[in-house]
């Protein structure tokens, strides 16, 4: 059976799940989604029983957005934006 780039990714978000990590990492998670299942993933990891330490790696704010602390890779050099600052994020160019 051939699956949809965004049900190939639902079923491996899935699987890394159920194995109830301490830590997930997800690169990208939200590509091949359209917003409303990325609506639904991010619902789904908030609603988790055992929360684990989840790092996100996204070019995506909607994603971004959820998080409590965003690092963002600027000329080699990891900086630190919390949740409140995020709104300057979204007005530069992090892509550089």
């Amino acid at each position: 059976m051939l699956l949809s780039g965004g049900q190939r990714q639902r079923i491996a978000i899935a699987r890394a799940l159920v194995r109830c990590p301490k830590l997930l990492i997800l690169d990208e998670p939200t590509n091949h989604l359209d917003t409303a299942a990325v609506n639904q993933l991010i619902h789904n990891l908030k609603r988790l029983e055992t929360v684990p330490t989840v790092l996100i790696i996204s070019h995506d704010m909607t994603i971004v957005r959820e998080a409590q602390l965003v690092y963002l890779l600027r000329e080699r050099c990891l900086v630190a934006y919390k949740h409140d600052r995020l709104s300057y994020l979204e007005t530069v160019n992090y892509a550089n």
